[in-house]
């Protein structure tokens, strides 16, 4: 079951032929929307909840959302990170996961998909590549 933390949900995006398909659970209520952007997928979504927080029985949590003030956090697969994120390219990014840039192609292109092990090794490559851009200053 997803946390939900006081006025927070997390969006999961991922890519489809020609749009983004985002959804988020609220207790036991699943919310989805298909946009041509992550914003406009957002604006569905809320437009959703709006919708619901005007009917009876709906769970507490979707009623105390603030609308207004939601923090969002996005979670993409593979092949919409790098869509969204297309400064990064495949081969280098490989390097700081240490996988090889062929088979983070196949995981990207949803030609496989990577085992635990493998996607762990992509998330490690992902905060070390986070942690070293935050330690840069541009002068």
């Amino acid at each position: 079951m997803e946390r939900i933390v006081k006025n927070e949900i997390n969006i999961i995006l991922e890519k489809s032929v020609d749009s983004i398909w985002g959804r988020v659970k609220i207790g036991n209520s699943l919310i989805s929307e298909n946009a041509a952007t992550e914003e406009a997928v957002l604006e569905g979504i809320k437009f959703q909840l709006s919708n619901l927080k005007n009917r009876k029985n709906i769970p507490s949590e979707i009623n105390e959302l603030n609308l207004e003030e939601l923090k969002v956090t996005y979670c993409y697969d593979l092949t919409q990170f790098f869509e969204v994120f297309n400064v990064l390219k495949i081969s280098a990014f490989s390097k700081y996961c240490d996988i090889n840039p062929s088979q983070l192609r196949q995981y990207v292109s949803g030609v496989y998909h990577p085992s635990e092990k493998q996607f762990k090794k992509i998330q490690n490559g992902l905060e070390k590549l986070r942690q070293d851009l935050s330690k840069i200053e541009l002068i």
